[in-house]
């Protein structure tokens, strides 16, 4: 029976970690080096997650105290959580995800170029139309109008409250399955 207890004591722990502490999200996009990763980081370095690009496939890797703990391989067309079956009506749409994942303090640093200038000047003036729409407490971006060639670097960082999210998800799917429910009744 104390094992029990002691189990609980360590899940309610773990929960109440999980709503005072923010995670730190990291999006690196870098045409000139070919790369593309993104990097969670809770209570770091308790754990810590990637995603990049590997053989054109995603791969996620989860660090518990800086020890690899698994790397896996997404494989296109398998049933995760962003997909979504013409029949199936599983997942969560790609809009709905900045609803759910609450992101605050975002960050954005950009530099790009393109030979030519107008090129630059059209993904500039969007970059500034862009940080209207969304809430950004900060924007940084470098053009280059003079590139000898094409790049992109684009480096963005927010804090997410995985507690908050985990609720955001729960109240979604909760609420598609209502309405499912009213679609088979009428």
């Amino acid at each position: 029976m104390g094992i029990v207890y002691i189990i609980l004591i360590v899940i309610a722990f773990v929960l109440l970690l999980v709503f005072a502490f923010d995670a730190k999200v990291k999006l690196v996009f870098d045409t000139d080096r070919n790369d593309m990763h993104l990097s969670v980081n809770w209570i770091y370095p308790f754990i810590k997650g990637t995603v990049s690009i590997e053989n054109w496939h995603p791969a996620i890797d989860v660090y518990i105290f800086r020890m690899h703990l698994f790397k896996k391989t997404i494989k296109a067309g398998s049933n995760g959580i962003l997909s979504r079956g013409k029949k199936s009506g599983k997942g969560i749409r790609k809009t709905d995800l900045l609803k759910i994942f609450n992101l605050k303090e975002i960050s954005i640093n950009t530099k790009y170029g393109f030979t030519n200038p107008s090129a630059t000047g059209i993904a500039c003036g969007a970059f500034n139309t862009a940080s209207q729409f969304i809430n950004i407490d900060s924007l940084s971006q470098i053009p280059d109008f003079m590139s000898a060639h094409d790049y992109i670097y684009f480096d963005a960082e927010a804090s997410v409250n995985l507690g908050a999210s985990l609720t955001n998800l729960i109240k979604y799917y909760r609420n598609r399955r209502n309405l499912q429910w009213i679609k088979t009744q009428a």
